[in-house]
């Protein structure tokens, strides 16, 4: 063999040897990857048995709460609260009593003997 024949070999050989290592690649490993990563991509089904009943379904939060709308409400005369008609929450409409003042400051206005 010449001088400048040897490159030309060892050259040969390593281009065969790189192909044969691609087809190993090609035709072995690379469709065990595929399967694996198919099968990470399945989906997991769960089944279960159908029964009849009532459907339970509950919220919890928490926070502040704030109304709508607020309003100020006072009384034209002056005098002691006697009796508060509505609680807390309730829904109230235009005119409706909302509470009480004790009657003799009433009284006592009516008779023109207090003035506010």
């Amino acid at each position: 063999m010449s001088r400048r024949r040897v490159p030309w070999i060892i050259l040969g050989v390593a281009v065969l040897l790189a192909a044969a290592g691609g087809a190993y690649y090609y035709f072995r490993v690379r469709p065990a990857q595929a399967a694996q990563a198919a099968a990470a991509q399945t989906p997991t089904i769960a089944t279960g048995t159908v029964t009849r009943g009532d459907l339970v379904i509950s919220a919890s939060g928490s926070g502040t709460l704030a109304p709508e709308r607020e309003m100020s409400v006072g009384f034209q005369t002056g005098g002691t609260l006697k009796e508060v008609l509505v609680q807390l929450g309730d829904v109230v409409e235009a005119g409706q009593t909302l509470a009480t003042l004790d009657g003799a400051a009433q009284a006592l206005e009516e008779l023109g003997l207090l003035s506010f």
